[in-house]
């Protein structure tokens, strides 16, 4: 973007004691040509500003992470590193406010002036802050209306869909509750200037109105992004020269807790999707100021409070009660931070001990409690932290050394005294103490994250009968997530799953026969649900029996479609239960409900597979289910691409060359093309690369030979993913999909596989390990494991996608195979058999666009929805705990 560059960089004295800063000099150059000193901003000179400064962003920071050599080198990094900042808080500007589409007057004016503002500021200092609110202030004041709306009465501020609009001369609006309140008490007239209004029933926003409310709400939400980022470049960037001072955290402290400050009122959006004060963002700050400095932070927040109390009493707004559960979870959070970073497990013991012994003096005092109930102080808001931070980890605690008692027996005698003593605590703590909120809890978290089995064999140990038993009592009953299809499936189960009388064939193929596929759909997986509960009643028993038992049952069920049982017997092979081949993935009672979820999952999606198997948008799915010819010349859903081949074709006529570390990993040696010692001396791996001496390379590193590149084969054909265990939990998009889009559709991928690798047919399998792309082949046996692996890789990823716990995403993933399994037909012009990179990029696109992105548009609804059938599916004497445990009640 530069040509002038070179030769500006010839009449610069560049040499510095006899080393070359040419690089440096560069930078400064650059940084101060992107430097935006116009006067007159447009569209069109916004843009290209905007890619002129990306387009120079990775190179700029690399060189800005550097350590200066002398101190004129270190001059111009400090200096450049200070434009830079300046450079990037426009960048933010601009990207988050201007360019959108949002019609705000006057907003290339305000570029200008922001620049103008922040060019002599230092980013370490509260200027910086002051100055950005300052903006967004004056972008505000800009638009039709200026402010969130409120009620005039209760003062307190609305969602656009909340507002009783009046039609009075002033146009005054309210909440539901206060206009009717005054209509039974005043009649039709306008509650604050008492004018005469009309008697109609409809008293919403008017569109014009209501548009004007609209644009607020958004430039409000593109403000505090805007905010937030800057934030954030202040306090991590790596190039920043000085790292922010005390004013900078007491300005951001003040910000979180008095949010009826003019100066940032309106910097928290209210709407439907975000709900004040903004939780995120507020979350964000708060743990940031935790960080700097915990014991200033909680004074603030106690004076806040003092000052709340006598301003307005002891009975809180709304805003101070969010603000009271925010500061606990953040104050939670930082426990678990700190407790992340230390290694010995007796350490962390005592730390969650230490806390659990604090909470316990507070909780079992009831006239303290009942003081610090009135008045929420700090010192009660630290204290509920520390209990449930404490009893998150007892719940881990009492799953892993109660529940197995080999692992328990493995102890030191002092790590067991402490392991006892943690127990004690947190019977003291839920007997003695005022509260009853921390059984809930922790029943909530041993649930939610291994399941009511467990529940139930640790309210049956002795060291836990008495206390952890009132709410289990009775036993408890297994989560049946494929209640989410429907009446379909609920009545089949009621005759033949609940129902003590043997299946009729006869009367069952009759029922099936005139049937939509949705019945045979749910037909399948009630014989799961069957099979499966059976199993459970033993003492242990294996997966893989339970899917051999649902391809027998398939197969001489008769009146299951012929397209589902011949896709779901996996035609050809011998439905055995004995001579298993591979090793055995179990679901026993005792096993995490993980285990259980998963294999529901494969079930739902294979037998939804085999019914869709003539609408072409599944046709990979359907290919791989039913092991067809081709899938090893497939180029599988969701792989990743290697941009080697991009790499190689930029190299092209070049005397580079390809080289490969002692751990494989790719590198090239650019100019002569032969090896050299060198700056660069390492690979990112740590193992040594280049050269031993001039045009010598070590001998541990290989030359990649010279042939053509369709031959070297980088993008792999089949399944090429990392091992499992070495896949990264860190969600990726790939391609055109977007991270939440990858995880499904990788997801429905290895769910199939596992259907397949689960048939016990050596041939099969055989044909199913030679598509799985590895530099040391998976053995046969191993293949269900491998598969089954990755597919509790995915969901890892997605919950960590979704911000939504394990449970959560076997309800998504379950509703989404619902919603897929009649689906609409689609122009395809693609070749669906998946030949090319090409053809698999278009069909994942089509596939993202058709049902993916519709349905992940909306991730709560599909989830809460699937929580109440889960609670209204279970009996009534579990009823009480599953509305707790899914949050679909107040308890």
């Amino acid at each position: 973007g530069f040509p002038e560059l070179p030769s500006t960089l010839q009449e610069t004295d560049i040499l510095s004691s006899e080393k070359v800063i040419f690089h440096l000099i560069a930078v400064k150059y650059v940084t101060q040509k992107l430097a935006p000193e116009r006067k007159q901003w447009d569209a069109e000179s916004t843009k290209t500003w905007v890619l002129d400064f990306h387009s120079n962003k990775s190179t700029v920071e690399s060189l800005l992470n550097l350590v200066g050599h002398d101190e004129r080198s270190e001059t111009i990094l400090i200096e450049s590193r200070k434009m830079w900042q300046k450079i990037q808080a426009m960048d933010l500007l601009a990207e988050h406010v201007i360019t959108p589409d949002s019609d705000i007057p006057t907003k290339y004016v305000n570029l200008s002036k922001y620049f103008g503002l922040i060019k002599k500021i230092n980013f370490s200092e509260k200027k910086i802050l002051q100055q950005t609110l300052r903006m967004i202030q004056a972008i505000l004041k800009t638009l039709p209306v200026t402010t969130q709306p409120k009620c005039e009465l209760c003062k307190r501020v609305l969602k656009v869909l909340e507002i009783q609009y009046i039609p009075c001369a002033k146009n005054h609006i309210y909440c539901t509750a206060c206009f009717q309140n005054s209509l039974e008490n005043k009649g039709y007239r306008c509650p604050n200037c008492t004018t005469p209004i009309p008697r109609q029933k409809d008293f919403t926003v008017p569109d014009t109105k209501r548009k004007e409310y609209e644009l607020f709400k958004e430039v409000q939400r593109h403000c505090l992004d805007f905010f937030m980022e800057t934030v954030s470049q202040c306090c991590f960037s790596p190039i920043g020269a000085d790292k922010p001072n005390d004013d900078f955290f007491k300005f951001l402290l003040e910000i979180v807790t008095d949010t009826q400050n003019s100066d940032y009122i309106d910097l928290f959006p209210i709407d439907e999707e975000y709900t004040h004060s903004c939780p995120i963002a507020r979350s964000v700050l708060l743990q940031l100021l935790l960080e700097y400095n915990p014991q200033e932070v909680k004074t603030k927040l106690q004076s806040y409070q003092d000052y709340i109390k006598k301003t307005h009493g002891n009975e809180y707004v709304v805003d101070d009660q969010e603000l009271t559960l925010l500061c606990i979870k953040c104050l939670e959070d930082r426990l678990h931070k700190k407790n992340a970073q230390l290694l010995e497990f007796d350490e962390k013991l005592n730390i969650v001990i230490e806390c659990m012994k604090k909470s316990e003096s507070i909780l079992t005092d009831g006239e303290l409690v009942r003081k610090y109930e009135e008045t929420i102080p700090v010192e009660y808001m630290d204290c509920i932290a520390q209990v449930r931070f404490g009893l998150c980890y007892a719940a881990k605690i009492f799953f892993e050394f109660y529940c197995f008692e080999e692992k328990q027996e493995a102890l030191s005698r002092a790590t067991k005294e402490n392991l006892e003593e943690l127990r004690d605590i947190t019977q003291k703590v839920i007997e003695r103490g005022m509260l009853k909120e921390p059984l809930d809890f922790l029943i909530k978290q041993i649930v939610r994250q291994y399941g009511f089995p467990y529940l139930d064999k640790l309210g049956q140990l002795p060291e836990f009968t008495g206390w952890l038993v009132p709410k289990t009592k009775g036993g408890s009953q297994d989560i049946d997530t494929f209640v989410i299809v429907g009446e379909d499936y609920t009545s089949l189960r009621a005759k033949w799953v609940l129902s003590p009388v043997p299946i009729n064939h006869t009367e069952a193929e009759e029922e099936l026969k005139a049937s939509p596929v949705s019945k045979h759909i749910a037909a399948v997986l009630t014989l799961f649900r069957r099979i499966s509960t059976q199993s459970s009643q033993k003492a242990a028993h294996n997966g893989q029996n339970e899917l051999l038992g649902l391809r027998k049952e398939c197969h001489i069920f008769s009146g299951i479609k012929e397209n589902i049982k011949k896709s779901l017997t996996t035609e050809g092979s011998q439905v055995t239960e004995g001579s298993q081949i591979m090793e055995t993935v179990r679901f026993s009672p005792w096993e995490r409900n993980a285990e259980k979820s998963l294999a529901a999952i494969v079930v739902h999606f294979a037998t939804v597979v085999a019914t869709v198997s003539d609408n072409k948008m599944f046709t990979p799915f359907f290919k791989i289910l039913t092991c067809s010819d081709g899938i090893e010349n497939m180029y599988w859903p969701t792989m990743p691409d290697n941009i080697l081949d991009i790499v190689i074709a930029a190299t092209a006529g070049t005397t580079d060359t390809w080289w490969k570390c002692p751990n494989g990993h790719d590198y090239f040696v650019k100019n002569c093309g032969r090896p050299v010692v060198g700056e660069v001396q390492k690979c990112f791996c740590g193992a040594p690369i280049g050269g031993k001496a001039t045009h010598v390379a070590r001998e541990d590193n290989i030359k990649v030979a010279d042939k053509p590149l369709k031959e070297k084969g980088l993008t792999k054909q089949g399944h090429c993913l990392e091992l499992p265990r070495e896949r990264s939990s860190v969600p990726s998009p790939q391609r055109e999909l977007s991270r939440i889009s990858n995880c499904l559709m990788r997801i429905l991928l290895h769910s199939v596989c596992i259907w397949v690798a689960s048939s016990n047919d050596k041939d099969i399998c055989e044909r199913l390990a030679s598509v799985i792309v590895q530099d040391k082949p998976v053995a046969v046996e191993d293949v269900l494991q491998y598969f089954w692996q990755n597919l509790e890789r995915d969901f890892q990823v997605l919950s960590r996608a979704t911000q939504q716990s394990f449970d959560d995403c076997t309800l998504l993933v379950h509703t989404f195979i619902h919603k897929i399994a009649d689906p609409m037909e689609v122009k395809i012009e693609t070749d669906t058999n998946l030949p090319t990179r090409q053809a698999r990029e278009q069909w994942e696109k089509l596939f993202d666009e058709t049902f993916i992105q519709p349905f992940t548009q909306d991730l709560n609804t599909p989830i809460e929805d699937a929580r109440r059938k889960i609670v209204d599916d279970c009996n009534q004497d579990h009823r009480a705990l599953f509305q707790m445990i899914y949050e679909t009640a107040s308890i």
